[in-house]
């Protein structure tokens, strides 16, 4: 008896044994049908009981996820140019003027560069409209991009003015914003320079215009583009304007706002005496330091210079600083571009304003057209030009004037960008989420009818958002997590959905850039600090939220590192995802300006 109840256990542990051990159970195949929840968390990776489970991929990598669910390799990438100072930090911005003229632009350290057609445009050329004769000759180009030491070809200027410049190759010297000398070319022979007999200057190479922004100010630039037009905003500059007037012709300039906008009228005693009531005029100030002088510091060089002070019923642009109380300046033009006058005429008055924007209290930091408006933000306020006129900040009551408003909450959240949707201008700052609108559907803001609803209390990174369809995707304020901004039914609110909620491993330290690419999938690209990129297929109908990572392929040490990323619509085709790559050639970093090159749908997927 014994012996029988010994083998009856024996053989059940055994059976145990062969049922539990892996080296002797039966191996199972489960099929995986799609890759609809991307790559999972290794946090995530024993939870079977989660419903998405079967939908995930505990590594997706150099492949993309479809659409429909799927997963396909990633394209290959293409070369196309080194950028100009391989050794600094450079970005990739979109300039779209139709999806069949847009344009990639190489942002470096105070320069930009173009790229259309999988390609670098090359030839630099301005327009020329005076020529001097002197021993130096000295030719007017309003707003050029030449750069001293610079080779540029003259040609093109008419019969019967000084022709003698055409055809030769000079090198540019003293430049200023609109001039430039042609280096040791004396001119005092030449025929005079007729007015209207036009010329061009011409750089070979690669096309580039100069711009103010450093190095490490060129991931806090925002810009907004409508048309041929793009208005550019950074903390420590002037709001400049990129203008596109042809292919190889670019101009970036400060833009010359009219009335306004300005701070809070003066509630104070102190009072501001115009010398003259219209062209060239000197403020004085009957106490205070309203002009923010600096002591040592040269009248054309304080803070205020360029600003705007309004004056009565008139705008001053300030010239020079020559004190705390006396600044001087011209009466500037009205938005129609008659004449400007203060009113009546240079008696003292109480009735004036700063200027909003200046070197002394910052400019803009973000900008968005919204309902045929130009709107910028600094801090907590928003200021949104006339309607339909950009450059004009005539404020007032009625529907179409300029506005200005303040957030009013219990913390200073500064704004880190804004986003028009059909419904609302949404607002991202730093502690919470925010919609302006009129408050009543179908009718646009006013300056009587704002109305600001908190939408979430998800802070905002500086990294620009993208929009797919009517929900807006932001970085939250710690860099790593993406949230999906849109209209929630069933609580009839604003939601942020956590985009990283079942893989919050995939954006690294910090998400430093991002593009959206519509075709062949709704593909937002982010850009990780430590050089990969994580790619998010967002497909709502299907509840697709497919996160992948990408490396570049390996240099000599290690495998090259994605810097930034900005995408090119393609007119009947697929859009061109465009990257710059730092790789380790020889001995130093270079960076490379590459596309993913679209390719054919293939059944290997």
């Amino acid at each position: 008896m014994p012996k029988k109840i010994f083998r009856c256990i024996l053989a059940v542990g055994l059976a145990v044994l062969l049922v539990t051990n892996p080296c002797y159970s039966a191996k199972v195949t489960s099929a995986k049908t799609n890759f609809t929840k991307g790559e999972f968390s290794p946090l995530l990776l024993g939870r079977f009981d989660i419903a998405a489970y079967a939908n995930g991929a505990k590594k997706i990598e150099n492949f993309l996820v479809l659409n429909a669910g799927g997963a396909t390799r990633r394209p290959g990438s293409y070369y196309v140019a080194e950028v100009k100072t391989s050794a600094l930090s450079t970005r990739l911005i979109d300039f779209q003027f139709s999806t069949d003229q847009a344009y990639i632009l190489e942002m470096g350290n105070l320069y930009l560069r173009f790229y259309t057609d999988q390609g670098q445009v090359q030839n630099t050329t301005h327009a020329i409209t005076g020529a001097s004769q002197a021993v130096t000759c000295v030719i007017t180009s309003v707003a050029h991009p030449f750069q001293n030491e610079e080779d540029v070809v003259i040609t093109g200027i008419d019969a019967g003015s000084m022709v003698e410049l055409n055809g030769n190759t000079y090198e540019v010297a003293n430049r200023t914003a609109d001039t430039y000398e042609l280096k040791d070319t004396n001119s005092t022979g030449y025929a005079a320079y007729v007015a209207g007999s036009g010329g061009i200057a011409t750089r070979a190479g690669a096309l580039e215009i100069p711009t103010p922004y450093l190095t490490t100010q060129l991931f806090d630039v925002q810009y907004a583009q409508t048309a041929d037009v793009a208005y550019v905003v950074h903390a420590s500059h002037e709001v400049m304007k990129l203008e596109r007037l042809s292919a190889t012709s670019w101009r970036h300039t400060e833009v010359d706002f009219v009335r306004g906008p300005f701070l809070d009228a003066n509630i104070t005693a102190i009072t501001i005496t115009p010398t003259a009531d219209a062209g060239a005029t000197t403020l004085n100030s009957s106490a205070g330091d309203i002009f923010h002088f600096v002591t040592g510091v040269a009248a054309a060089d304080q803070k205020l210079v360029g600003s705007l002070f309004r004056v009565k019923g008139g705008v001053v642009k300030i010239a020079t600083v020559a004190s705390a109380t006396q600044a001087t300046g011209a009466v500037q033009a009205e938005p129609d571009g008659t004449a400007g006058a203060l009113g009546t005429g240079p008696g003292a008055t109480t009735d004036w304003a700063e200027g909003a924007w200046s070197n002394y209290q910052g400019f803009p930091t973000s900008v968005t057209f919204h309902e045929g408006r130009l709107v910028f933000a600094k801090g907590q306020t928003v200021y949104a030009s006339y309607a339909q006129s950009f450059e004009n900040f005539a404020a007032g009551a009625n529907a179409a004037d300029a506005f200005i408003y303040k957030i009013a909450t219990e913390q200073v959240n500064a704004i880190r960008w804004m986003s028009s949707g059909p419904k609302a201008l949404q607002v991202g700052t730093s502690g919470s989420t925010f919609s302006f609108s009129s408050g009543e559907a179908g009718i646009p803001i006013t300056p009587t009818a704002i109305v600001v609803t908190r939408d979430t209390t998800y802070g905002t990174a500086k990294v620009l958002p993208k929009r797919i369809g009517n929900f807006v995707y932001f970085i939250q304020r710690n860099l790593k997590v993406l949230r999906e901004l849109g209209f929630d039914f069933d609580t009839d609110s604003q939601q942020a959905l956590d985009m990283t909620l079942l893989s919050d491993h995939i954006t690294g330290d910090a998400i430093v850039d991002m593009a959206y690419q519509q075709a062949p999938n709704d593909t937002l690209w982010c850009v990780r600090s430590d050089g990969e990129m994580a790619p998010l297929t967002r497909q709502i109908g299907q509840e697709v939220i497919g996160w992948a990572r990408q490396i570049s392929g390996r240099d000599s040490i290690d495998a090259g590192k994605y810097e930034s990323v900005a995408v090119v619509p393609i007119d009947e085709g697929d859009d061109e995802v465009w990257v710059i790559v730092r790789r380790y050639i020889n001995g130093s970093y270079v960076r490379y300006i590459e596309y993913f090159k679209p390719r054919e749908f293939d059944d290997k997927h």
